[in-house]
């Protein structure tokens, strides 16, 4: 298979095989664990615990502070570019390093209020996805249901489907069977009959799905939305709105940045990933579809982008939310479901199973019969 075809995640795990059969005596890793399961994290911590008993230096690039604490000896801590200072491990606590990280205390436990789901919001029924290149279904009969104010999580490794699944959940690609209804009304069309319809998207992938890096931040917080009345007039660009516009969204979303003239390339990934989520937010959406919010991000970026998901879902908003992150699906989840192989195979509430299982259902593996199937 081309690496071109195959799935960020899988991409990641080429790079942790290549790396891991030469003979080097300096490895780095930088954010290796991204899109892997419980288990495959343990699985390479070990690996790393190897290889130091064996004489050899690994500097381990991260944000997840539980992994710094599991097998870190040191930690140097940078802030905007800045060398915050070096602690050891044995000597140091998550909420100490969290404070280095982003100059003030973060909340590292979500603080969620009980949900309220109301009528069902987004229906969507029987998703088929033929996939030629590897002759089968990528996604197979998939169904499910969100409701308005809760958050339903769709947990998984990547390369199961979710991809897919997304782009037809968003317009961007035909599926070969489906029915789907917003407020009990068929929807279909392109992305932009989607965005018109209410249903905004957050991608999995900032560079390339997001963000036009070359554009300034103002230009990427309208893209999309750039014909509406606001932006534009006889289609020509009402510069001066679309600035006050981007200043107002700098503002509430604490995009740090000199100006909304700044170009998205020159942003951190968590400020590059607020600009896509101020925009979606910022047009008020019914059905909201993010992807991996929190890939790349700091622990600060994480907690406000995590702190504004549970204000929308407050607000009555229908929330699905696709991600590898068991803290995250965890954290933010109403109702779990976990796909595999393009399937669901488990659907509950998120304390149903412990972190292991829901790993175990990940990778496809089987549970004891009375934790089988959906709850």
């Amino acid at each position: 298979a081309l690496i071109s075809d195959i799935s960020v995640g899988m991409q990641q795990r080429v790079e942790i095989l290549k790396m891991l059969y030469r003979d080097n005596e300096i490895l780095i890793f930088d954010e290796p664990t991204a899109v892997l399961t419980p288990q495959e994290i343990d699985e390479l911590m070990e690996i790393m615990r190897g290889f130091k008993k064996e004489g050899k230096s690994i500097l381990f690039i991260t944000h997840k502070l539980n992994e710094i604490m599991a097998v870190a000896d040191r930690c140097t801590v940078l802030r905007k570019g800045k060398y915050m200072g070096t602690v050891d491990i044995k000597d140091t606590t998550k909420e100490e390093l969290s404070r280095m990280m982003v100059g003030r205390d973060v909340q590292l436990q979500v603080d969620k209020k009980p949900a309220h789901p109301g009528d069902v919001v987004l229906d969507v029924e029987g998703v088929t996805i033929h996939n030629d290149q590897r002759k089968k279904d990528s996604v197979k009969d998939v169904t499910f249901q969100v409701r308005a104010g809760e958050i339903v999580c769709l947990a998984g490794i990547e390369g199961n489907g979710q991809t897919e699944l997304i782009e037809v959940l968003t317009g961007l690609r035909r599926p070969d069977h489906m029915e789907l209804f917003k407020d009990g009304k068929p929807l279909s069309g392109n992305a932009a009959a989607f965005l018109a319809a209410g249903v905004g998207h957050v991608p999995e992938d900032r560079m390339t799905r997001g963000l036009v890096l070359e554009m300034s931040i103002e230009d990427n917080l309208i893209l999309g939305y750039h014909r509406r009345p606001a932006f534009a007039r006889r289609g020509l660009r009402l510069a001066s709105a679309i600035r006050r516009f981007a200043e107002q969204e700098r503002t509430e979303f604490a995009i740090k940045a000199p100006n909304v003239q700044e170009r998205c390339s020159a942003l951190s990934g968590g400020n590059q990933q607020k600009v896509v989520i101020a925009r979606v937010f910022s047009e008020n959406p019914d059905v909201i579809i993010v992807a991996q919010p929190t890939r790349g991000v700091d622990v600060g970026a994480m907690e406000y982008i995590h702190h504004r998901l549970l204000d929308l879902r407050d607000g009555g908003k229908s929330i699905l939310l696709i991600s590898a992150d068991l803290d995250e699906v965890r954290s933010l989840s109403d109702r779990l479901a976990v796909i595999y192989g393009g399937r669901i195979v488990a659907e509950g509430k998120p304390d149903t199973w412990s972190d292991m299982e829901i790993g175990l259902l990940m990778t496809g593996g089987s549970l004891a019969p009375e934790k089988e199937g959906t709850a």
